[in-house]
């Protein structure tokens, strides 16, 4: 049996290494990339309610994720259990001194109207079956029902009413 030898002198392939941040399976890295697609893909379903609001990113977080990881990590609250992302001002994007880590019922509090909503007040809205306007709130996931009005004002002016007696000033728009 012959043995094979290499007069060749040895190739030494020298691969380059693009040095990272080590966070590529961080959660922080998914809540980015999803922040990015409902901002700037069209395709998004949630586009409509970001991107074509005119919402963004900070320039230097756009294509930065260790950027925005360095910042977000820093906030209070962060990664605590039941806490996530939030906008401060719901008009505005996602920029430095406009982000917090908040709880659900924080950011309840914090929504905007929705497009579809009619009565032009947070809170109510018209009840088809009764034909009348209704106005509540949601608190800790379990919808309360204020009452039934004849037109949006007397349930909005309603709901203030019984925000303020029940010390639920939080819920106020």
């Amino acid at each position: 049996m012959r043995m094979k030898t290499n007069t060749r002198p040895a190739i030494c392939k020298i691969k380059m290494f693009k040095v990272t941040h080590g966070l590529s399976g961080h959660p922080i890295r998914g809540i980015w990339g999803r922040i990015k697609q409902r901002c700037y893909n069209p395709k998004n379903k949630k586009y409509p309610m970001y991107g074509a609001r005119g919402i963004t990113i900070y320039d230097q977080w756009k294509d930065d994720f260790k950027a925005f990881y360095d910042y977000v990590s820093e906030l209070p609250n962060c990664r605590l259990p039941g806490f996530t992302l939030d906008r401060i001002n719901n008009d505005q994007g996602y920029y430095p001194g406009n982000l917090r880590w908040a709880n659900k019922h924080t950011q309840t509090c914090n929504s905007r109207i929705r497009n579809d909503n009619r009565s032009g007040y947070k809170g109510i809205h018209f009840h088809k079956d009764v034909g009348k306007w209704v106005s509540g709130f949601r608190k800790n996931g379990k919808y309360t029902r204020i009452g039934y009005f004849k037109t949006p004002e007397e349930g909005y002016k309603a709901r203030i009413e019984y925000l303020k007696s029940h010390d639920l000033l939080e819920y106020l728009d």
